[in-house]
C-alpha cells in the first residue's frame, strides 16, 4: 500500500544537466519493505537519467549510488521521448534523487526544442 508521494522533481526547464534535492524514501519513515515506484514525465527529452539512492542519514556526494531502471543499465536512455515512464525497485533507502546526464551530446546547451525537459518526477512508497 502506497504511504508517501513526494515529488522528487519539477520541470528541468533549461538545465542541460541536473541532480534534484534528496527526497526521503522508504526506510527513513521506518518502513521494511523498501517498495519504491518512481514515474517521470517526459516532453522531447533526449539524455540519460538516473535514480540515485543512500543509506546514510546524512548524506554526502560519496554516499550515492545508482538504482538500475533500465535494461541492463542504471538509467534510462531516450530520444525525444514524450510521455510517461514509470519504474518500481526495492531496496531500504534513505534517500533518493534523480540525476539527468547529457554530457554526451551536443550541442552542450539545453534548447528545449532540440534536447526536451521533464516536467516532473514522482515517487510513490
Amino acid at each position: 500500500m502506497a504511504r508517501t508521494t513526494a515529488i522528487i522533481s519539477t520541470s528541468t526547464g533549461t538545465n542541460f544537466n541536473l541532480t534534484s534535492d534528496a527526497v526521503r524514501a522508504d526506510s527513513f519513515y521506518g518502513y521494511t519493505d523498501g517498495l519504491h515506484t518512481v514515474a517521470f514525465y517526459f516532453a522531447n527529452f533526449t539524455g540519460k537519467v538516473y535514480v540515485e539512492a543512500t543509506l546514510a542519514n546524512n548524506p554526502t556526494s560519496s554516499d550515492w549510488f545508482p538504482i538500475t531502471i533500465g535494461t541492463p543499465a542504471d538509467y534510462l536512455q531516450l530520444t525525444t521521448h514524450t510521455g510517461n515512464v514509470a519504474r518500481t525497485f526495492q531496496g531500504n533507502f534513505m534517500f533518493l534523487r534523480v540525476r539527468i546526464d547529457r554530457d554526451y551530446l551536443t550541442p552542450a546547451n539545453n534548447d528545449s526544442l532540440t534536447h526536451g525537459q521533464i516536467l516532473q518526477v514522482l515517487l510513490n512508497h
